[in-house]
């Protein structure tokens, strides 16, 4: 490992001359400042792992989410300099509806550089409102059969995020809008999985077929899957700590189904490293789309754009409430952010008070 000293009139000059010296892999160890012939100079000290380029493990993640102690080192280093540059911010540079909006983006759990990435754009247009730059950084592609027609529509995520349940409001979601629609509810998490019995429990309640894929083998998982179903709605188990999603699909026997949509399930109540590990196991290849629950139990939603744009995946359904008909929504601009902005739950919106006009998110909100 090579260690070197560099100083600079401040941080920025600094860095630039560790990028040039010792390439982006480096690792800051410290920063501190110091006076040389009378004058304040910034001071860093910096490494540089000499086998980092060769190890494959210190490849970038998915989707802008790294993986690898390499790359959970450097999201320690920016956040340090993150926190060391956002105090220097001029919010004079911004409207004050602006910097309401940031403030309130803050106080959200939107992380740092997400933010500070629209102070330049909003800084470069006082009269721009940031709901026009959010829109263009989270996607949303509503969970219906126009966006996503494949036959195939799995659900994976870490335990506990809400799966079993989202199968089943996707379940009879599409039911309503086929009523001769054949659907099966399947299950690849085996008898030890918590959601198999209640998935399969519901599906006899309400004359869906239901398959057990811990009870075929991996080679005939595809083919018994590719029966006379209009849909299938396939709960997936935990991806394992070192595999990814795709790798996990593989390992599932679901590698040759080509019509297949696989939509990660997560809770806007997650903490940032709690999202972090999940990001790297599940939001990359073979991932469709993000589905939101618990939105009900959440007391802030910045995950949720945290999420979307380090993923690059569109938003395309909220699940909010215990029960299983009218508490899951299909994501549309105005639901995403009157959750973001007002914690207001799809439910909340559907009923509003006697008398009073919808309007747009954001309109009249500052932002």
């Amino acid at each position: 490992m090579r260690v070197k000293t560099f100083r600079g009139t401040d941080m920025q000059a600094a860095l630039a001359q560790v990028k040039a010296d010792l390439g982006v892999d480096a690792v800051i160890l410290s920063t501190q400042t110091v006076r040389e012939d009378g004058k304040a100079m910034c001071e860093v000290m910096a490494a540089r792992d000499e086998q980092a380029g060769a190890d494959p493990g210190c490849a970038p993640g998915a989707a802008g989410y790294e993986n690898g102690s390499w790359q959970r080192e450097w999201f320690d280093i920016k956040e340090h300099l993150l926190t060391l540059i956002k105090p220097q911010i001029d919010y004079t540079r911004v409207s004050p509806r602006q910097r309401l909006a940031l403030e309130y983006l803050d106080r959200e759990g939107v992380e740092e550089d997400i933010t500070l990435s629209l102070f330049r754009d909003l800084a470069a247009d006082r009269n721009r409102m940031i709901l026009e730059l959010l829109s263009k950084r989270v996607l949303v592609k509503p969970l219906d059969a126009v966006h996503y027609p494949e036959k195939f529509q799995a659900l994976a995520g870490p335990a506990g995020a809400g799966k079993t349940t989202a199968a089943i409001k996707m379940a009879l979601a599409y039911k309503k809008e086929n009523q001769k629609g054949r659907i099966c509810l399947a299950t690849a998490e085996g008898k030890s999985g918590k959601g198999a019995m209640m998935l399969r429990h519901f599906a006899e309640l309400s004359g869906f077929s239901f398959l057990d894929l811990g009870e075929i083998s991996r080679a005939a998982v595809a083919d018994r899957l590719c029966q006379d179903f209009d849909k299938v709605f396939l709960l997936l188990p935990p991806a394992p700590k070192d595999a990814t999603l795709a790798e996990h699909v593989l390992s599932l026997g679901l590698g040759g189904l080509e019509n297949l949509a696989v939509h990660v399930v997560l809770n806007p109540h997650y903490s940032r490293e709690q999202l972090r590990h999940f990001a790297s196991r599940y939001l990359g290849a073979r991932a469709a789309s993000l589905v939101w629950t618990k939105c009900d139990e959440a007391c802030n939603f910045g995950t949720i754009i945290n999420a979307a744009v380090k993923s690059g995946l569109p938003v395309s359904a909220l699940g909010y409430g215990d029960g299983l008909k009218n508490s899951f929504a299909k994501a549309s601009p105005e639901l995403l952010w009157r959750l973001v902005f007002k914690h207001q739950t799809p439910e909340a919106l559907a009923a509003p008070p006697a008398g009073a006009a919808k309007r747009p998110a954001g309109e009249h909100d500052g932002i």
